[in-house]
């Protein structure tokens, strides 16, 4: 009977360990298929931004679902250091398809189950650190069919520092480039985590 009561704590003790040390679910970006029009399912919930490293140490935020406690992990997406961007003749068309050029790329699209979210922490330098209050208002709610917009986040190194350079709200810019890149979006409710 010990040895049974003993085994029982023991597998009971490792089942309760390990669901606390779980890693959080990485989330993949649909960044490199955003034209495949199959993603986009209004019975699904998005989030999306351009979430941008030009440094080579992992950055990226974490989210967590306050339904469920999951933790999310959302990579940004690694520009290479010899990345140039393709040249547009200096011309009115030329300037014109630059300018459309550069609204639509680095733009990332994740899929999630609806729910209360909030941003907790940053992936830095090889580091979680929590945030430090610079996101506004990072709870929000996301609905089946909707589409929330999280930011443009630019991450890079500065000397021995490295880590999120800014947190811009561009969201009718980056809403537009999306939707020329994959107009199947519009069939979702677009909503900012800014408003």
């Amino acid at each position: 009977m010990k040895k049974y009561l003993a085994c029982s704590i023991l597998l009971l003790t490792g089942i309760i360990l390990s669901s606390c040390s779980s890693a959080p679910d990485r989330l993949e970006s649909s960044q490199d298929n955003l034209a495949d029009h199959s993603l986009v399912d209004p019975d699904r919930a998005f989030i999306f931004g351009r979430l941008v490293n030009t440094f080579s140490y992992p950055l990226g935020i974490y989210m967590t679902n306050l339904d469920t406690s999951a933790e999310m992990y959302i990579p940004f997406n690694q520009i290479p250091a010899d990345y140039e961007e393709p040249r547009f003749p200096n011309t009115q068309e030329g300037i014109r398809q630059k300018l459309e050029y550069q609204q639509k790329k680095n733009i990332s699209v994740f899929s999630l189950p609806p729910g209360r979210y909030k941003i907790t922490h940053f992936q830095n330098n090889k580091q979680k650190t929590k945030t430090d209050g610079t996101i506004p208002d990072s709870i929000f709610t996301l609905n089946t069919g909707e589409i929330m917009y999280i930011g443009d986040w630019t991450g890079n190194s500065s000397g021995n520092l490295t880590g999120i350079a800014g947190l811009y709200n561009r969201f009718e810019y980056t809403s537009g480039g999306l939707l020329m890149r994959n107009e199947s979006y519009s069939a979702l409710i677009f909503r900012s985590m800014f408003d």
